[in-house]
């Protein structure tokens, strides 16, 4: 949630790779009500996941809660055929400080809807950034305060 995975993903990668955004395949749900996860179509996910995966010898698969939704088709894969790659978005005057790790550890300032929540405690008990492979800094914009 605003840690520069679109961005990412609109630079220019070879035609060889893949990429999937977990958004693409959100159903028409409420996100008031509906955790991040559930409100995923799980079902055309993995018919494009599956697919591209035959095709393509690198996707690219983005999310603010990505791992929960491919983990099995990667996990068929083989762990040396996959790569976690985190982005954490860094604050523009202290570029040391996690913008959003406050988030993490008080539950009174999580994200008003169900989805902001349910991505909120994902991070917060799952920790997914001391899993992944790589973990990318972002540092903020200007316009982004």
């Amino acid at each position: 949630m605003s840690s520069g995975k679109t961005w990412l993903a609109r630079q220019s990668f070879t035609p060889e790779v893949a990429k999937i955004d977990l958004d693409d395949f959100i159903k028409q749900s409420d996100p008031n009500t509906t955790p991040y996860i559930d409100a995923i179509d799980r079902a055309s996910l993995n018919l494009t996941l599956d697919a591209e995966l035959r095709l393509s010898p690198v996707v690219v698969v983005l999310g603010a809660v990505a791992w929960p939704l491919v983990q099995l088709s990667a996990m068929m894969l083989g762990e040396q055929f996959v790569r976690r790659i985190y982005i954490k978005r860094m604050m523009r005057g202290q570029p040391d400080y996690w913008q959003d790790e406050y988030i993490l550890d008080d539950d009174y300032v999580r994200r008003p809807t169900s989805y902001g929540r349910s991505i909120d405690s994902y991070h917060a008990e799952q920790r997914p950034w001391l899993i992944a492979d790589l973990v990318l800094e972002r540092i903020e914009s200007d316009d982004e305060r």
